[in-house]
């Protein structure tokens, strides 16, 4: 459903999910608070958890009726095209205050990056790209990344994944930055330039280790969309693959658990991701990731009588 104001759905959407930090949830309801067009949309949301949550007398009852909310969202975020994506922009520009001075040395690192592709390092990054990181969006119109500075003076750095420079700043942000809510527009950013070409290693690195061990659920649940739409139309590399399964049997949130699961079930599986769906089906609270795993199993070839 079309939002009536440029704010992101996917935010309000998360909130409902109980899948935000405190923080962020936290600068959404002031969002919601200002917007009666977010409030409109919030209850809408409200309105459909409590028409597919029963009476909590079932467990499982419980488990499958948030199994199918969280699927739902699922569905709608991977029909979305691309350029719908790109409404990133008009997400609330700041959704955690600033401290006095700001995220000066947010990226501190560089020269030349650490594990480029092939043998040849990337360019130095400029001193003015590293330091006093104001914000990463993507732009609608321009189609590309935006990384503005808050140092007086600097020119913002604009590109897709092919600029090596804007590749290194999101790869940066994602592991070094301390400040979740450009990590998480970092993430939305990724997920809406996968359609501009494979990232840079370092990048598709950075978002594989938040997908494996990225505390914040809010943001490994991003981390996911963004790897799910960055290898929507390739083969899953062996160590994305493998993050996705140690999310999927890891004690994360429904939400996490069973976006890994849709991903995985999006690409190829392997003889050897057996034995942990064997286990998730076995062993996992949520009816709808049990039920996910067996057929997947059963779509590698493993006969039913086998899974019983």
């Amino acid at each position: 459903m079309t939002m009536k104001c440029t704010h992101d759905q996917d935010l309000l959407i998360l909130l409902q999910a109980d899948e935000l930090s405190e923080t962020e949830a936290a600068s959404v309801r002031r969002q919601v608070e200002s917007c009666e067009a977010c409030r409109e949309e919030l209850d809408r949301l409200s309105h459909v958890a409590s028409a597919v949550v029963p009476p909590a007398v079932d467990p499982d009852a419980v488990a499958r009726a948030r199994a199918l909310a969280y699927t739902r969202i699922g569905s709608s975020w991977r029909v979305r095209s691309r350029v719908m994506s790109g409404r990133i922009a008009d997400v609330l520009r700041r959704v955690r205050p600033m401290p006095e001075l700001a995220l000066g040395m947010l990226l501190v690192a560089v020269g030349y990056g650490i594990g480029s592709r092939g043998d040849t390092a990337p360019p130095p990054v400029a001193e003015s790209q590293m330091v006093d990181v104001w914000d990463i969006e993507w732009d609608e119109n321009l189609g590309q990344a935006v990384v503005r500075y808050d140092r007086p003076g600097t020119r913002s750095l604009s590109g897709d994944l092919s600029n090596r420079e804007v590749a290194y700043l999101l790869q940066s942000a994602l592991l070094e930055g301390d400040d979740n809510g450009i990590r998480n527009r970092a993430l939305k950013t990724v997920q809406a330039l996968a359609s501009s070409g494979a990232p840079a290693d370092d990048l598709s690195r950075a978002i594989t280790e938040l997908v494996r061990s990225e505390p914040q659920e809010a943001l490994r649940l991003r981390a996911i969309w963004a790897m799910d739409a960055l290898y929507e139309s390739t083969e899953l590399p062996e160590d994305a693959r493998d993050a996705l399964l140690v999310a999927l049997t890891s004690d994360a949130g429904d939400g996490v658990r069973i976006a890994a699961l849709n991903t995985l079930m999006a690409h190829q599986t392997f003889p050897d991701d057996a034995r942990t769906l064997r286990q998730v089906m076995s062993s996992d609270n949520n009816p709808y990731v049990r039920s996910g795993a067996a057929e997947t199993l059963q779509r590698m070839g493993i006969p039913l009588e086998e899974l019983r």
